[in-house]
């Protein structure tokens, strides 16, 4: 599913995010990757929905090199990746049933289609009563599961996510997080970066340590420590 190959990225600043790191994620595997601001985990997320290219190394998703795409196939290579945001990113002047089914409009899904996926997933994260609202008449929650919503309604193989209950109180964010192992016992690969060692350690997942750039620890489960 993801595999990097002693990928370095470097910013044209000379900054390094990433510094010579080597990782594997098999399909269906939920993933967190935690360590201090600044450590990678966002250019990481980054690599995997290629937003930014790797300075050095290879980055293979789902067999395919980021490398190597022409430009025309970026977006037919996203549309099989959900990708949610700590500050959501959501149209402010559409709805939400219309924030989702925009996703599905660009790639021009019939309407009986879109209608039934969308609310599929407004049942999912429990926000069918507000499929008439506007982002601002939500709560952080819901915004929030408004954008997994829109990031989970084409069925996605892969969900990432960078710090997705970072604006979230602990109750809600272990609501949202809820819906993430949802998500992946469904089938979606599900990588997560997050701060929230509270909540990681009660998901008991695979974790990822980011310190310095590189990967400091690979924990299959348990708790972390950093």
């Amino acid at each position: 599913m993801i595999k990097m190959f002693n990928v370095t990225k470097r910013y044209e600043n000379g900054i390094i995010a990433l510094d010579n790191i080597s990782v594997s994620i098999d399909k269906e595997e939920f993933v967190f990757i935690v360590g201090p601001s600044g450590a990678g985990k966002s250019t990481l997320i980054k690599l995997i929905y290629r937003e930014i290219l790797p300075t050095m190394g290879q980055v293979i998703i789902n067999g395919r090199n980021i490398n190597r795409f022409k430009k025309k196939e970026i977006p037919y290579f996203r549309r099989n990746i959900g990708v949610i945001f700590q500050d959501f990113r959501l149209i402010e002047t559409k709805t939400v049933f219309e924030n989702i089914s925009f996703t599905l409009e660009v790639t021009e899904t019939p309407t009986k289609e879109i209608k039934r996926r969308v609310y599929n997933v407004l049942e999912m994260v429990g926000l069918t009563h507000k499929a008439d609202a506007l982002p601002l008449q939500l709560s952080g929650g819901e915004q929030q599961r408004t954008a997994i919503a829109r990031a989970i309604v084409n069925n996605p193989s892969l969900v990432v996510a960078d710090e997705p209950t970072g604006n979230l109180d602990p109750k809600t964010s272990r609501q949202i997080m809820d819906i993430f192992k949802e998500i992946n016992m469904r089938g979606a690969t599900v990588v997560i970066a997050s701060h929230a060692l509270d909540i990681i350690n009660e998901m008991n997942k695979r974790t990822i340590v980011v310190e310095n750039h590189r990967i400091k620890k690979d924990i299959k489960k348990g708790a972390v420590c950093i």
